[in-house]
């Protein structure tokens, strides 16, 4: 019958899993899509070449390291916006300069979370319905020269 072949597969796995083995790999068109395709366990010739060339090695380790500081210096940047933000609200101070950069706070402006243009053109009731806003802390931020 048509679901013989799922039994098959049911009874496979459950045997696999009473031994405590991974069952093997099999790669079809569904693959892509599957959440457990982490689990399979895959043919030697699909998996990858590790390279050891030391100008990829110090590429690799250089991606890194640049993952590493940007991520760093996105920390320091939003550190630096809150304490910045904060001067100015506190303040009342719309606009300083301070060590060669120049802060502008615009106050606050709303943030929309649809796509406004489409929606608003095809579905306009739908549109004001359901429309979400939100208020956020405009600012600019910038470089003087020296």
């Amino acid at each position: 019958t048509n679901i013989d072949h799922i039994i098959d597969k049911i009874n496979l796995v459950e045997i696999a899993i009473q031994s405590g083995v991974l069952p093997e790999g099999e790669e079809n068109d569904n693959c892509y899509f599957c959440r457990y395709k982490y689990l399979c366990i895959k043919p030697e010739d699909k998996k990858l070449k590790i390279e050891t060339s030391p100008s990829l090695v110090e590429a690799a380790q250089q991606y890194k390291d640049a993952m590493e500081a940007e991520k760093v210096a996105g920390d320091m940047k939003s550190n630096a916006i809150a304490t910045l933000l904060t001067h100015a609200k506190q303040n009342k101070v719309d606009k300083f300069k301070v060590a060669g950069v120049s802060f502008t706070y615009h106050g606050w402006k709303p943030k929309n979370y649809l796509d406004q243009t489409t929606l608003k053109a095809q579905e306009p009731e739908i549109y004001n319905k359901y429309l979400v806003s939100k208020e956020s802390d405009s600012y600019s931020i910038r470089r003087l020269k020296e």
